[in-house]
Formats: structure tokens, sequence, C-alpha cells
């Protein structure tokens, strides 16, 4: 006749609970800096990817009109230039030249860097390329100039392929409101200057500048002033950009 045994109790002792916490909390701790390290690689990543996004979308719009960007091209011809009388002040903003090429976009989203945070105002997302505000539209009151990271290049040209057509927008400018041959009041950076640095605002003091030939490269300072060092078509002396 067999005897029934009693069953073996499968409840953790305070002593294996212990191990067991202590080793949770070790794993964390090594865990955690290296999934918190990946965050600022990652949104560096994107960046990157949204200025090449925005390089192919004027990429596709010049090639419809003579290899030019939108405040080249006069307004007969479908572009943002004019050549004279009094001109439309909103010309002067970058969501304006920027947003003429929204067609080549898709969408606005991306036209904000995951990382830009503390560079004056808030940025603001849009959802859409219309005037609604309420759905967040690019060109509603609250977003324009908001809803964008990046600068825009003015003297880019398609034989100039390192000439830089937009980039991150945390650059300490040596100028503002200066007059360009396109008509434009525009920020200016002289070059070569020393004074021409990233501010530690986005990326930890470096940047990411999108070339005329669709390349996107993460620069250090002396690296954005090595770049900016390169003549451009327009001003030998100085480039000129748009910023929000």
């Amino acid at each position: 006749m067999r005897t029934h045994e009693a069953p073996l109790s499968r409840a953790f002792t305070r002593l294996e609970l212990a191990i067991l916490l202590a080793t949770l909390l070790l794993l964390a701790a090594i865990a955690f800096p290296g999934l918190a390290s990946t965050k600022p690689h990652s949104e560096r990543a994107m960046c990157a990817s949204n200025l090449r996004q925005i390089g192919h979308a004027f990429q596709l719009w010049a090639d419809d009109h003579g290899n030019r960007n939108p405040w080249a091209v006069p307004i007969s011809e479908g572009g943002t230039f004019e050549p004279s009388g009094p001109g439309n002040p909103q010309r002067n903003n970058i969501y304006y030249q920027v947003g003429w090429v929204s067609n080549e976009l898709v969408t606005p989203k991306m036209l904000i860097c995951p990382s830009d945070q503390g560079v004056g105002a808030p940025r603001r997302m849009a959802s859409d390329f219309s005037t609604d505000t309420l759905t967040g539209g690019f060109f509603g009151p609250g977003y324009k100039n908001l809803a964008l990271s990046y600068i825009v290049g003015l003297h880019t040209a398609v034989d100039a392929s390192r000439s830089v057509l937009s980039g991150d927008r945390n650059i300490q400018w040596d100028f503002v409101g200066v007059n360009c041959t396109l008509r434009l009041v525009t920020f200016g950076l002289v070059t070569p200057r020393l004074g021409s640095v990233w501010t530690n605002s986005i990326h930890g003091e470096v940047g990411n500048l999108l070339f005329n030939d669709g390349g996107v490269d993460q620069l250090s300072s002396s690296g954005l002033r090595r770049a900016l060092a390169v003549p451009n078509q327009g001003d030998p002396g100085s480039h000129h950009f748009l910023a929000p």
C-alpha cells in the first residue's frame, strides 16, 4: 500500500526573493543607461532622414523649374522671387518658402527634429499643409515658422554639390536681418568665421547639414566652419539663410 507524500512547496524563501530582486536591480542599472544613450543616436538618425527627404523634395521641385529653388524662380514662372516692386513680406519667412514645395514633401511632420526642444519658442508639429489651426495646419496661425526645425540656404546651385541647402537651426548667427540679392531679409553668416558654432540645444554642440547633392553630414562646429568656407554662387563672402 502506497502512502501519499506531501507536495513540495513552490514558494520562494525570503532569501531567494532578496537575491532575485537584487539581480533585477543590477540588470536594470546596466540596461537603462544603455537604453538612454540610444535615444540621442536614434533622434539624430531621424533628423538626418528628415533632411534627406527635404532635399529630395526640393530636388523634385527644381527638376521642373530649371534646376532652381522657389526663391530663385520668378512668380511668373511659378516661384516666389519678386525682381521688383514692394514685394510680399511673407517671402521673408522660411515657412512660406518651404511650403512652396509642400506637394513634394507630402507631410509637414518631417520638418520637425525630434531633439529640437530648447532653441527659442517651442516647436509645434503640423499635421497637414492646410490653414486650419484646429487640425494642425502648417499654414495656420500658431504653426508656420514654429512648425520648422531647419534652415534653408539661399545660394545653393545644382553645379555646386557641396553648397548648403538646409540643416539644423541651432547655429549662432553672426548677423541677423541681412539684405540678400534675392530681395529677402535673411540671417547672414560670414565665412570663414571663428564665431560660427552650433549651440548646445539640439544635438549637443554638433549639427546636421544637408548639401545640394542630397548628402547629410553630422558636423562639429569646426566642421560647420569648413563647410561654410566653401564659396557659394550668390555671394562668395557670406552665406545667407532663412531660419525659423
